[in-house]
């Protein structure tokens, strides 16, 4: 599973984990990288998968290095 298909998961279990622990478990990504990334991106260190807003998952991917591709209307 890669983090697109995570922070657009269903599953329960996905959607109440904390942002932070979704980062630490990417290879090399500690306690403090983790901490980092979330502050560029405007992310709550409580905040959990669930409450990503739009844009700060957009953010999060980027800063993550996935090209993101804009739905037209």
């Amino acid at each position: 599973m890669n983090i697109q298909q995570i922070l657009s998961s269903d599953q329960p279990a996905i959607k109440k984990m904390r942002v932070q622990q979704m980062l630490i478990a990417l290879p090399g990504v500690g306690s403090v990288r983790a901490q980092s990334i979330m502050e560029r991106c405007n992310i709550s260190a409580t905040r959990r998968i669930q409450g990503l807003g739009v844009n700060q998952r957009k953010e999060l991917l980027s800063h993550l290095g996935f090209q993101i591709r804009m739905e037209s209307e």
